[in-house]
């Protein structure tokens, strides 16, 4: 089977977080159908969604390649990741160890088992930034950027989130609206407008907006059917878009 490039997330923000994701690029060396290209310098960032309270994430990205197909890599950094100690519990908790796959060539892929690229990758520092560092031409397969591009854009693009339509669903949910009005609290340097713009995240709500819009990340629409949800899951991607990184 011909080698295939893939890149993985790594992360981690229990026990020595640096000592795991270490040993994770060791393991995933140690795979006679993984070859470990390059891996970014290690950064640290506070967590971007989950409880509260927790430790600071130790984060980077690695290039691979490997003659693995897309869900037996999958099943692969599962293993890992077991192996090393995760025991998958609350969305976004703390954890000693999470590996993601983001990309495997260019493969677009609906499949819930692995959504392929990544559908939250472009929309987080601790992602784009060590991904950046070590592939800035990288091009995203669905919006046709370049990862510098995309780091670029999360730096400068307005932070101003749109709701719209989904207001009247918030509204009528004692908790999604209490978090709705201390939005700007939550996700600091953000505003909520209820007008279209030209901000960075407004399309993830909007699904009349224009299809062409490079923001349009179809697969990765926040249920309104549960609006409290909703919000958290907006606070923690604005969140991840504009948190600052820093090296370990």
């Amino acid at each position: 089977m011909p080698e295939h490039q893939s890149l993985i997330a790594l992360g981690a923000n229990l026990g020595d977080a640096s000592a795991t994701l270490q040993l994770a690029l060791e393991h995933l060396e140690a795979d006679p159908q993984i070859s470990v290209c390059q891996v970014s310098s290690f950064i640290s960032n506070t967590p971007v969604g989950g409880p509260v309270g927790q430790p600071l994430f130790v984060n980077a990205v690695a290039e691979i390649q490997t003659r693995l197909a897309p869900k037996t890599l999958l099943a692969a950094v599962q293993r890992i990741e077991k192996s090393l100690g995760r025991i998958r519990s609350e969305t976004w908790a703390a954890r000693s160890l999470d590996l993601d796959i983001l990309s495997y060539d260019k493969i677009i892929s609906v499949d819930p088992l692995l959504i392929l690229p990544h559908p939250r990758m472009s929309v987080r520092r601790f992602v784009m930034d060590p991904l950046a560092q070590i592939l800035p031409e990288w091009q995203h397969p669905q919006l046709q950027w370049s990862a510098s591009r995309l780091v670029s854009h999360l730096a400068t693009a307005p932070r101003a989130i749109c709701f719209m339509p989904t207001i009247a669903e918030i509204g009528v949910i004692p908790a999604a609206l209490d978090l709705f009005k201390r939005f700007s609290e939550l996700a600091p340097g953000w505003e909520v407008t209820r007008q279209n713009t030209n901000a960075m995240f407004e399309v993830y709500f909007s699904k009349d907006l224009a299809d062409g819009s490079p923001w349009r990340l179809p697969r990765f629409y926040p249920t309104a059917d549960d609006p409290e949800t909703l919000v958290k899951q907006a606070i923690a991607t604005c969140r991840g878009m504009t948190e600052l990184v820093f090296a370990v």
